[in-house]
């Protein structure tokens, strides 16, 4: 009679644990799927919303700066660029050195034998290749279009993608 039973038992510990415990593993794994999908895209917006406002506070206090620089800008020639750089420099906190270039982007004042702070003449040094356009601006590319076949192509993790909604 034992060895009746015992197929029956198994059968019946299969029917009764087993497989209900297979499908809730499933049914949670899709779930966890399901959440980590939703965290992600409620990620993705807040930081969409925190940029988007960045931007915007950036861009208000441009415009404040452009603002202040233009009405401090002197508006009549003066006799020399030196007078009005340096009304310029006292009526703007924004302006620290001025400077003044021509149309081939050769720096014409302040002359580096004219009598310069030690600020002015190291910013000058360190920014004279900037200023003048001979320096080489480095261009950052998009490493993910950059890389975007390489991506496309990898396999996906062992998880099963989620659909939202």
């Amino acid at each position: 009679m034992k060895g009746r039973r015992s197929p029956h038992l198994r059968l019946l510990f299969i029917l009764a644990v087993i497989i209900p415990c297979l499908i809730l593993g499933f049914i949670a794994i899709r779930s966890i799927n399901r959440e980590q999908a939703f965290i992600e895209l409620n990620l993705q917006r807040t930081l969409d919303v925190e940029i988007v406002q960045t931007i915007s506070l950036l861009n208000t206090e441009l415009d404040r700066i452009r603002d202040e620089l233009a009405a401090s800008a002197p508006t009549q020639a003066a006799s020399s660029p030196q007078s009005a750089f340096v009304s310029w420099k006292s009526r703007s906190e924004f302006i620290q050195v001025p400077f003044l270039l021509s149309p081939g982007l050769e720096i014409v004042w302040p002359t580096f034998d004219a009598s310069l702070s030690d600020k002015e003449r190291s910013f000058l040094n360190w920014n004279k290749e900037f200023i003048t356009d001979r320096a080489a601006i480095p261009v950052f590319q998009n490493i993910a279009l950059l890389y975007k076949d390489e991506i496309a192509s990898q396999p996906l993790p062992d998880a099963q993608p989620a659909k939202v909604g």
